[in-house]
């Protein structure tokens, strides 16, 4: 009998401790709740698809701390303090950016903590952040969204039908702006290759009616970086502005990197070509790879490219840069295209243009630049206010269509040596086949800042390996032609005969003024080693080494 006794003391004991442990509890975490609080003056915030800021005030009694939830990208808030004592009356502004998805919202929640916070003895409250996109209905096919853009991507690199996208007449329309802010990052559209087929190359027509796309490009592990990766012979993009910020550091052997902010590769064309198109923003090449290729509006083009202008600006350690286009490759026309970017590269061997970087077969006519174009006299480079390096069937304006240079040119200091062939002109930086000069003007100065004897500077052509015409080839009296040696205000150097006619230069050919002695400076052409280059009708103005230009010193000695 003893025994159950005891057992029901023992049982009475351990309730009565249990309630005590609760009762303790209880009142521990009562006294957490009764002795912070936190009031807001609001419990929670909507946007619209425009986004903008929208404040509140927090009031405490103890030290608070403001933080989102973790991998919240699209809202911002201000001040950014971790803590503060308690406050009263504290203003806190909330920002987003404008939110395009139509019939769609984010939600995320901002928390406030009040308390012990190096002990988590806190109160804490949420205020819920909501944005909402624009509420739309039936809608006309075309695009209106970052969304709208990955969708097409991805189709576009499958190879699957735009129909979804395409009005009554096949065109794919962009409907409004597209600006991607903070996180949100703008599509590449299409494939990764360069081979010369229509996979994952885009084959439509795109009206951008007049409308921009703004924002940075998804280019991260990517060897092609540009708003549509590959363009299909028939493709045709029109009317379009393309405003944004691309890197490509693409480092493997296994595809040829590429950088634009329009057109990566140009598939040859039949019926497709870029009009109307204005490019803007940064571009920026990096590392070492094989052959890479850089442009404004198309990195390797074999299309027609009409009125197009770039303004963004280059930065690039690539062999193949152009304002307009990276490279060519085939027969097509560079038409009416102006370049205001600057254009910054340090390669050995570079190709660089103000309009065109490698120019292979192409014709261009109606064409300006107006950008500053920098290169590093880093091996064989050649730098020219249109073209890099002039080869193949090409030619370089016309009677009706002349072809500008109002940017200035410089062949900067190396790391690496320059190497024959480096050379700087104000229309092309060299020229290794037969092309022809109709209607050229230089009106800027044309540098060279290294003390070494092989560089070439021209007014027209720095370097010219193969007999060819210069006709009626202007450069201007505002037109400075600077270097150490082998310097004239059209050509700075040719192994082959040149034909000059109807040409004139009324700038000055300076001598650099350093080690190198002042050889082979001439009006007209620096130095002649063929020598059996013509001068018809051609005028001769400026000074030669502070000497009035004459028939006398065209050519230098």
């Amino acid at each position: 009998m003893f025994k159950p006794k005891l057992n029901f003391l023992s049982f009475l004991v351990v309730q009565l401790l249990l309630i005590f442990l609760y009762v303790s509890c209880t009142k521990t975490n009562q006294l957490v709740k009764d002795k912070y609080f936190i009031q807001t003056s609001v419990d929670s915030i909507s946007f619209t698809e425009v986004g903008g800021d929208s404040t509140f005030t927090i009031t405490t009694n103890a030290p608070m701390a403001v933080y989102l939830n973790s991998g919240t990208s699209w809202v911002s808030y201000s001040p950014k303090d971790t803590s503060k004592t308690g406050v009263n009356g504290y203003t806190l502004k909330v920002t987003v950016p404008p939110f395009s998805d139509a019939n769609s919202k984010r939600t995320t929640q901002l928390t406030i903590r009040c308390g012990d916070l190096a002990t988590d003895a806190v109160v804490r409250k949420f205020i819920i952040i909501t944005q909402y996109g624009p509420v739309v209905g039936a809608r006309a096919p075309g695009i209106y969204s970052v969304k709208d853009l990955s969708d097409l991507s991805t189709a576009v690199a499958a190879n699957q039908s735009y129909s979804q996208w395409q009005d009554a007449n096949g065109v794919i329309n962009l409907m409004n702006d597209i600006i991607a802010t903070g996180s949100t990052l703008i599509p590449c559209i299409g494939g990764q290759g360069v081979t010369n087929d229509t996979i994952g190359a885009f084959g439509g027509i795109f009206e951008g009616n007049g409308h921009t796309i703004k924002g940075t490009l998804d280019g991260s592990g990517k060897p092609i970086v540009a708003l549509f990766t590959r363009l299909a012979p028939a493709g045709l993009i029109r009317n379009l502005t393309v405003d944004v910020t691309a890197v490509n550091d693409y480092a493997n052997t296994d595809v040829q990197p590429h950088l634009a902010a329009l057109v990566g590769f140009s598939v040859t064309a039949t019926t497709g070509d870029i009009e109307n198109c204005v490019t803007k923003g940064t571009l920026t090449r990096t590392g070492t790879a094989t052959n890479p290729r850089v442009g404004g509006i198309v990195a390797y083009g074999r299309c027609n490219i009409i009125n197009c202008n770039n303004y963004a600006n280059i930065s690039s350690t690539s062999n193949r840069v152009g304002g307009i286009n990276g490279a060519g490759g085939g027969t097509f026309t560079i038409k009416n295209c102006n370049n205001y970017g600057n254009i910054t590269v340090d390669c050995s061997a570079a190709q660089v243009g103000g309009i065109i970087g490698q120019l292979n077969g192409q014709t261009v006519i109606g064409c300006t630049n107006y950008g500053k174009l920098t290169a590093t006299a880093n091996g064989a480079t050649v730098i020219g206010g249109i073209a890099g390096n002039s080869q193949g069937t090409s030619s370089i304006g016309s009677a009706n269509a002349p072809c500008l240079n109002q940017g200035n040119i410089i062949l900067s200091v190396s790391a690496t040596a320059p190497a024959a062939g480096c050379a700087a002109g104000g229309i092309s930086g060299g020229e290794s086949a037969a092309v022809p000069f109709v209607n050229c003007t230089n009106s800027a100065n044309v540098t060279n800042q290294v003390d070494n004897a092989i560089i070439a500077v021209g007014g027209m052509v720095g370097t010219m390996s193969t007999a060819t015409t210069l006709t009626n080839c202007t450069n201007a009296n505002s037109a400075s032609i600077t270097s150490a040696q082998n310097a004239g205000g059209m050509v700075g150097t040719t192994s082959k005969a040149m034909t000059l006619t109807s040409c004139t230069n009324v700038g000055n050919i300076i001598w650099l003024g350093a080690t190198v002695a002042s050889k082979y400076m001439g009006g007209m052409i620096g130095k002649d080693a063929s020598p059996a280059s013509t001068l018809t009708t051609c005028t001769y103005g400026g000074l030669v080494l502070g000497a009035a230009g004459t028939s006398s010193n065209a050519i230098g000695q």
